[in-house]
């Protein structure tokens, strides 16, 4: 016996697509799909009536390639200060003082490893969407 719930659609004002009812957003005028409600909420922020997909597109693809850009750039200069960091308490290291601050170089230089693959995904996902 299947226990799951079943999917219900419902179908966009706008564009008349069928989508599952829990990625609609609720409007005045009824539901409407993700791309439709962007396209709301881009003409609104615009203050113009309407804008087409193609607009709503353009503003994806430029979100995503500022997102990438963003995460490649905190993460290119957290890699460069934690290896100079690196440097500096290797040198400390050197000269018989020890801390717990050693772990510091590698902190950062895992966060800006993940920054990296981050911005990496993103960078992907901006270039997949021609």
């Amino acid at each position: 016996m299947d226990r799951r719930l079943p999917i219900s659609t419902v179908t966009c004002v706008r564009c008349g697509s069928a989508v599952p009812e829990r990625e609609a957003d609720f409007s005045a005028d009824g539901m409407l799909c993700r791309t439709c409600a962007l396209g709301v909420e881009v003409a609104g922020r615009l203050g113009v009536a309407d804008v087409g997909a193609d607009a709503v597109g353009q503003a994806e693809r430029a979100f995503k390639k500022s997102t990438a850009i963003k995460h490649l750039t905190i993460g290119g200069i957290g890699l460069v200060g934690g290896l100079v960091l690196l440097v500096m308490m290797g040198w400390v290291v050197s000269q018989g003082v020890v801390s717990r601050a050693i772990l510091l170089p590698f902190v950062i230089l895992a966060g800006s490893i993940t920054e990296l693959v981050r911005g990496f995904t993103a960078w992907s996902a901006f270039r997949a969407m021609r």
